[in-house]
């Protein structure tokens, strides 16, 4: 293992076993663009959340998970339902309209639905969109796709060791991800039974560790999200509330040896 060891990419996993056989959005897609709006230009949303608190179901579609531009609200409590268009930061809004949300499919149907703005301009919508999905097993523990970890809305374990140096001696050098100008610190490692561990001043860290050719993995330890980030997992991914337990995420940093 000795030598300077470089950073190459990072990886996230989330995992949870659901109590029903379900449906799960796929957030590493984006989301289809046949919905019909009565706009000039193209629609285009890349992100989807579904809960249902309270019975009220709430699905929301928007381009961005920040500021976006474009944003479509649907809500159903009891039968009453409700769309509101955010188009360009403003608010176009229809009640008793008609759309369906099929769980066991991932396909959202709406019927043709004028929206007006506060100021009386309006806007259409109808069509049909299947969200990309595929069906988590009851009872089983699942890998849940994500999408790219630097826009999930939810905490995540990572490794921000930017490169490392071991020698034989078992001293070493670390620097960070962040600052980017992070000076080296200086201490000693070991390695045993597949677990590194760098002992550094003011600070030991520990890692599950896998060597393959002139490739590293580290591997943090499970982080176990509590109920309330668990129902945000949930909606996040379309679930029905409170049917996932014991979830988690496992974060890995991939590095590869310096051969200069």
């Amino acid at each position: 293992m000795e030598g300077e060891w470089l950073w190459e990419e990072r990886e996230v996993k989330l995992f949870g076993t659901s109590s029903i056989e379900q449906v799960a959005i796929d957030r590493s897609q984006s989301v289809p663009t046949t919905l019909n709006f009565s706009v000039e230009e193209e629609i285009q949303f890349d992100h989807v959340t579904i809960s249902e608190n309270d019975s009220v179901l709430i699905i929301e579609l928007y381009d961005s998970p920040f500021f976006p531009d474009h944003h479509l609200d649907l809500r159903d409590s009891l039968g009453s339902k409700s769309i509101l268009f955010r188009f360009h930061y403003i608010d176009y809004l229809a009640s008793g309209v008609i759309f369906n949300y099929d769980r066991s499919s991932a396909i959202l149907t709406i019927e043709s639905a004028a929206l007006q703005s506060y100021w009386g301009e309006s806007i259409s919508v109808s069509g049909s969109v299947e969200f990309p999905h595929y069906r988590l097993l009851a009872g089983k523990i699942s890998l849940i796709q994500l999408p790219d970890p630097r826009f999930l809305l939810f905490a995540y374990p990572i490794i921000n060791i930017h490169t490392f140096e071991l020698l034989a001696d078992n001293s070493c050098s670390v620097t960070y991800g962040w600052p980017l100008d992070s000076p080296a610190f200086h201490g000693t490692w070991a390695a045993t039974n597949n677990k590194i561990t760098f002992d550094l001043p003011d600070t030991t860290s520990a890692y599950k560790y896998d060597l393959e050719n002139d490739i590293i993995k580290l591997e943090l330890d499970p982080l176990y999200y509590d109920s309330d980030e668990t129902e945000f997992i949930e909606s996040f991914y379309g679930l029905i509330e409170g049917s996932m337990s014991l979830v988690s995420s496992i974060g890995s940093t991939y590095y590869t040896r310096n051969i200069e």
